[in-house]
């Protein structure tokens, strides 16, 4: 995985923590998942739950699915990524 370009959203939110293995545990995940969303792709579900845990804005991990709006707001439940026609209106 030397090769492959890390996600600085995820790293940011890893650092924030302590590691790897500690942003595992706050989302309930093992450890090689952290690996998985810092090389390949985080869930845009764990994307708004380590926004909420770390200040790490979704928009940072998955830049693809959120906008990103200037400025950090409360995160809740019925927060859900864009949906395709959004997208292209956000574009």
């Amino acid at each position: 995985m030397s090769n492959a370009k890390a996600n600085s959203g995820i790293q940011t939110a890893i650092l924030k923590v302590g590691g790897q293995a500690a942003l595992a545990a706050k989302l309930k995940v093992k450890q090689p998942a952290i690996s998985y969303y810092l090389y390949k792709r985080c869930p845009a579900e764990k994307a708004i739950e380590i926004e909420r845990l770390t200040g790490v804005p979704r928009a940072a991990i998955r830049p693809d699915l959120f906008q990103s709006t200037g400025k950090q707001k409360n995160v809740s439940k019925k927060d859900r990524p864009l949906r395709s026609h959004q997208k292209k209106k956000a574009a």
